[in-house]
């Protein structure tokens, strides 16, 4: 049996392939779902000229998101 640093490099190999097995198999969770409403939000806001500390306050989204719903609207 392995010990120390190896035993962890195993396991995690280990648990890695279970979860590529997983996704194989279609049992993998996908990711969130976009909030269509919060980006429509942001996108009127951003077409006002509101800036980014105020999309947040009003919205409660990330300062990040502001800045992809930009990218996409550009």
């Amino acid at each position: 049996m392995l010990s120390g640093p190896s035993k962890d490099v195993e396991d995690r190999r280990r648990r890695q392939m279970q979860n590529i097995e997983k996704a194989r198999a279609g049992e993998k969770r996908s990711g969130g779902t976009s909030d269509l409403k919060k980006r429509a939000s942001n996108t009127s806001l951003l077409a006002d000229g509101s800036s980014y500390s105020t999309i947040q306050k009003l919205l409660g989204c990330s300062r990040h998101l502001i800045v992809r719903v930009k990218k996409e609207i550009i």
